[in-house]
This record gives structure tokens, sequence and C-alpha cells, in this order.
């Protein structure tokens, strides 16, 4: 199954499931929020891998004002995202693979995204931040939070430990864990946060910072300044 299939398989019940998954996901979306800055007033925004729109909404309901592109891979769960928020008419829907994306240069102020990237291997994750270093604008934003490994292979399996033990506390089903098990060993490319801070200085970005971890999860932000 590719992730794409995946996607559309869970999408129904994608939103409660990640709440069950991903350790202290409310926190995770609420930091990305406290950490870009006050007095940005974005015109445009793109969230990439919006799912089923928790972040989106975070977005709109901070940015009433700003078009809002909604991208994901999966046109069902995109679809349920539509469904879910039906009311808020600046949003915009926009099915595609982040490997052939894309935006015309300068034209976005902030850049959002959630436990998406690491679906990329670490030459897509460089290209897509060139990309993504293109599109922003003069002092726009990107920041996102996502699936880290560890800096050694040891710090990545306590990790994983741990996040397990907290599954079995937290009464996830076996089932449950082994499907999401599965797909994170076909289709995730867990990546170090020192890659990021080489990759973002590549592309030209300045005062890349790691502003919230918890185990994997890691919300990073970075600036373009000129």
């Amino acid at each position: 199954m590719n992730v794409e299939s995946f996607y559309d398989q869970i999408s129904s019940g994608y939103t409660k499931m990640l709440d069950r998954l991903v350790p202290r996901y409310s926190e995770m979306l609420w930091m990305i929020l406290d950490y870009i800055p006050k007095e940005m007033n974005p015109k445009r925004i793109v969230d990439l891998g919006s799912g089923t729109g928790n972040l989106t909404e975070v977005m709109v309901m901070q940015y009433p004002d700003a078009e809002l592109i909604a991208v994901d891979l999966s046109s069902a769960i995109l679809e349920e995202s539509a469904k879910r928020l039906k009311k808020y008419t600046a949003i915009r829907y926009l099915n595609s693979d982040f490997n052939t994306l894309d935006f015309e240069p300068n034209s976005v102020d902030l850049v959002v995204s959630t436990i998406a990237l690491h679906h990329l291997t670490d030459e897509q994750k460089q290209k897509l931040i060139r990309k993504i270093y293109s599109w922003l604008t003069k002092d726009g934003v990107f920041i996102f939070g996502d699936q880290f490994s560890g800096s050694t292979t040891l710090r990545y399996q306590q990790h994983m430990k741990n996040w397990k033990l907290g599954a079995e506390q937290r009464n996830i089903p076996e089932s449950e864990w082994a499907l999401w098990m599965d797909h994170q060993e076909r289709h995730d490319y867990h990546t170090t946060i020192e890659n990021y801070y080489l990759w973002c200085k590549e592309a030209g970005f300045e005062n890349s910072d790691v502003v919230w971890k918890y185990l994997l999860w890691t919300v990073f932000v970075t600036h373009k300044n000129t």
C-alpha cells in the first residue's frame, strides 16, 4: 500500500487516530502557532500535508483574512478536511505530491506543516526546502512539526521504546499500533534535526531553531530574511 492509499483508507478516522497515537499532539499544534512572529500578518499561507485539517483550522482561525492553501497527496483526506472546515471559505484545497508541487517565487508569506515531511527521502526533503525558500516572500517563515530520528541510533531506539510504552499506557489497540508501525517501516524516512539545520542554511534560511520537542516530535522554525 502506497502513502496515498494508506491515507485514503484511514481518512475518516484520521483526526481521532492522531489524537490517540501522537503524544502531546495538540500542544505541538499550538507551539507552531506560538512561534510565528506576532507582528506577522500573512496574506498567503501554505499548509503542506494538511491531512484532515487540524493545523489548517488553527491557521484559519488565527489569520481569517489570509488565503490558505491546504496541500495533501490524498484526495480522500482533503475531502474529509473540506467537510470538517466547510464554514471557512478562505481555504483552497490542492491535491498534490510534494515532489511536483510548485508556487510562484516570492508568493507565499508562511509555510506550515505537521507530520508530513518525513514521508520524503533526505534528497527530496532538501529539494523541497530549496523550493520553499524560493516561494517565500521577504521575511517569510517556514515552521513545521514532524517526526525526527535521534542524534544517535541508541537515542532513536529510546524514543521509539518510550512512544510504544506511552501507547500501551493509553490502551491503544495493538492492531492500530501495528498498522501505524507497518506504515512507518514502509514509507517513513526519519532524519536528524542536525540535517535540517544544515539543509536550511544551505538553502539560504536564517535563524533556524528547535522551539519544542517531545520524543520524535519536534517543532522547527526558520526564516527568510533576505
